[in-house]
């Protein structure tokens, strides 16, 4: 099966945040959803208005980009990580009741 590609949509897919971002990533064990985060993105940065990447945030300048790897890391976003932390608890607690 042949796969198509869509060179003329790179350079918007480069400006922009991807969906995958919000699928979370995990921090020593720590799934993290960035829900809030992204959407300060988008407010803050705007989001691309055509193509593949329309409604995700904008990345397209150097500025942009740090902002958006500051925002998202659990290391440098504190209340990033402490919402996955109160995650991780609560899960915790929910097993630990189950096994009583």
């Amino acid at each position: 099966m042949p796969t198509e590609r869509d060179y003329t949509q790179i350079r918007a897919k480069f400006d922009a945040l991807g969906p995958l971002a919000e699928a979370g990533a995990a921090l020593q064990g720590i799934m993290l959803k960035p829900g809030p985060e992204v959407e300060r993105l988008a407010r803050n940065h705007g989001v691309s208005s055509d193509g593949v990447a329309a409604g995700r945030p904008l990345l397209d300048t150097d500025i942009r980009a740090a902002d958006a790897i500051f925002t998202l890391s659990g290391t440098t976003n504190r209340a990033h990580l402490h919402r996955g932390l109160g995650h991780a608890v609560q899960a915790h607690r929910h097993r630990a009741g189950r096994a009583q």
